[in-house]
């Protein structure tokens, strides 16, 4: 990836992958090239398995988070190319991102209001009291994902220039490093 949207591209990647590592959740590798997968990571949801709804809410709120944190971190950094992709739960077209963060969603919305949680990529149903409750935790997750970017904006910006200047990072334990020397730097 070359030219303008180098920059972007690699923070948004960078806020998935340092919020998933904010959250414990393992990240393969981070890249900012076009065409590979960008954060391949674990799902909390699926870590968390058949525990309590409490428990099953706070993993897929992670994933919500994880998935949406990219967008949030752009726009921290790029506001004028950030496009409202995130401005709806309920009306999403192909964003990946989007995507993931609505299925998370419609799962926390499902155990609030009782109702059967689906598996896989089952078939969604929205009468108005599920697009109600899945637009209010959207918008408490958004206030969540805007303070969990400010406070690892260091980190976010460490790892967004390693991927601008490496296009990949391949192994946990770099990035791990990256989050470290930021969070000591921001100690200082």
């Amino acid at each position: 990836m070359v030219g303008k949207r180098r920059p972007i591209v690699a923070v948004h990647e960078a806020g998935h992958a340092v919020i998933a590592r904010k959250f414990g959740l393992e990240v393969e590798y981070v890249t900012a090239l076009w065409k590979e997968p960008k954060v391949p990571s674990h799902s909390a949801a699926w870590l968390a398995g058949n525990l309590d709804v409490p428990a099953q809410i706070e993993a897929f709120e992670k994933d919500a988070i994880v998935a949406l944190a990219g967008i949030a971190a752009q726009r921290r950094a790029y506001p004028a190319s950030t496009a409202d992709a995130d401005a709806d739960v309920i009306n999403v077209d192909d964003d990946d991102d989007m995507l993931n963060a609505r299925a998370a969603i419609y799962r926390i919305a499902c155990l609030k209001l009782g109702k059967p949680v689906p598996k896989g990529a089952a078939k969604v149903t929205m009468d108005k009291a599920m697009q109600n409750q899945m637009r209010e935790v959207f918008a408490g997750l958004k206030q969540k994902i805007a303070a969990l970017i400010e406070r690892h904006w260091l980190a976010i910006k460490r790892v967004a220039r390693a991927l601008e200047t490496h296009d990949r990072i391949d192994d946990q334990a770099t990035l791990d490093d990256l989050i470290a020397r930021a969070e000591r730097h921001a100690a200082r």
